[in-house]
């Protein structure tokens, strides 16, 4: 009987003050066809942009972010972009970079994937055609490790036989699945119309990788995972003396394997057939149940200035998903596609 009066009592000023709380309807009917009225811009600072150099000739930028302690690192390799790649070896930049996290140094796949995730960090490698980046993240207290494997991957990767042969047949099993792809084979033919004769427009083939052996790619971590014009970059909880120690750790010592040079890529030039007009290109695909359209024109290169003012306006033409101006149209108003979206693919030579 007392537990229940307590009760009784606890809830009856709860009760009370709910009532009073009840927020009154408005008096009028907002017009709900009229646009909201945005409120006042919030300031908006970019970290200042601190920049070194190692001894080996590695250049480092950093910003700093101390609101937590995370920090994140790309290290980005000039000379491992795709299309560096020779005539008939297409393909070769992407298989390296599956192969760096499948073991370096004496640890195999599985153990460098336990050490990662001993520390809570994570490493990946993409490829571009202009670079190879080994992107890592990690807690600060962890960074140190974190990079040490990523030194690891990049200055001595194991390539295994066994796991070359494995991700060489998943990328032709792939090549083989995108022949039933409308957009893949769209991109295809797009980016040969945009970069004719020139290695931007080469992409890999089941021929092409096929032919790569394993000391291919050994050579191409011998030659082209190197420090020559070789960017560390960081944004996150460290200082730049912090930051230049921790790299000067793993990377002050890495040196060239070769003195060749590899080949620098020719200059772009624009292609005529682009620049005559506009040129359409059918790709018929029988019993496909989707149609793709791509679309494109030659654009900047990534140091124009006028590369930061498109990069906005291209977030709003079709880069925000739902939100932007093509998808919402096609997709949210008139139900036309799946989805439209557009690129802004600014390289070093050339762009669209």
């Amino acid at each position: 009987m007392k537990r229940a009066i307590l009760s009784l009592t606890l809830l009856l000023p709860l009760r009370a003050r709910a009532q009073q709380d009840v927020v009154a309807p408005p008096a009028t009917e907002p017009d709900r066809a009229a646009a909201v009225t945005p409120g006042p811009a919030k300031p908006f600072k970019v970290a200042p942009l601190e920049e070194g150099m190692l001894e080996n000739g590695v250049k480092l930028a950093l910003m700093e972010l101390h609101r937590m302690p995370l920090v994140s690192v790309s290290i980005i390799l000039p000379l491992g972009g795709s299309a560096l790649d020779a005539r008939g070896k297409s393909g070769l930049a992407p298989l390296v970079a599956a192969l760096m996290t499948e073991g370096s140094g004496a640890m195999n796949g599985r153990r460098f994937a336990e050490a990662l995730d001993d520390i809570g960090a994570t490493i990946g490698v993409s490829v571009s055609q202009d670079a190879l980046t080994v992107a890592v993240f990690a807690a600060k207290e962890n960074i140190d490790k974190a990079l040490g494997l990523a030194a690891q991957a990049i200055r001595s990767p194991s390539l295994p036989q066994a796991d070359f042969d494995r991700i060489k047949a998943e990328m032709i099993a792939g090549l083989q699945q995108e022949k039933g792809d409308p957009g893949g084979q769209a991109e295809r033919k797009l980016a040969l119309r945009l970069y004719p004769d020139h290695p931007y427009g080469a992409a890999a083939d089941e021929a092409s990788v096929a032919a790569l052996t394993l000391d291919d790619a050994k050579g191409f971590a011998r030659d082209r995972l190197s420090p020559r014009g070789a960017v560390v970059a960081a944004g996150g909880d460290l200082a730049l003396p912090e930051f230049e120690a921790v790299v000067a750790k793993h990377f002050g010592s890495w040196r060239p394997r070769t003195r060749a040079h590899p080949p620098a890529l020719p200059a772009e030039s624009a292609d005529p057939a682009v620049q005559a007009g506009l040129a359409i290109d059918v790709i018929d695909m029988p019993g496909s149940l989707q149609s793709a359209i791509r679309a494109g024109q030659r654009g900047v290169t990534r140091d124009d200035p006028d590369y930061m003012p498109l990069t906005v306006m291209n977030f709003l033409l079709g880069r925000a998903p739902i939100l932007s101006r093509l998808d919402h149209n096609l997709r949210e108003t008139h139900g036309w596609a799946y989805g439209a979206r557009s690129d802004l693919n600014a390289l070093k030579l050339a762009g669209a």
